[in-house]
């Protein structure tokens, strides 16, 4: 899942892509990292629409919820001639 997409020309003609995504951690010992809030409440058998509207962080009992941004690294595209 990629949340946004940075484009940048460098010198050598080629194109960067810097892909930025969220991580959800549930916050217990030791912590549960999650690819979206859908998967986490599959796992945790809650209501996916009762939690998709609410602002990070939130919290599912007794447990916190938040989200992480991750940097995933940059690839390299050559560009068209």
């Amino acid at each position: 899942m990629i949340k946004s997409m940075k484009i940048a020309f460098n010198s050598m003609d080629k194109i960067e892509e810097t892909f930025n995504d969220t991580i959800i951690v549930y916050n217990t010992y030791p912590p549960v990292l999650y690819g979206n809030l859908k998967t986490l409440c599959e796992d945790l058998d809650v209501s996916y629409h009762t939690y998709k509207a609410k602002d990070f962080p939130f919290k599912i009992g007794e447990v916190e919820v938040f989200k992480i941004p991750v940097k995933r690294g940059q690839r390299k595209i050559k560009q068209k001639e």
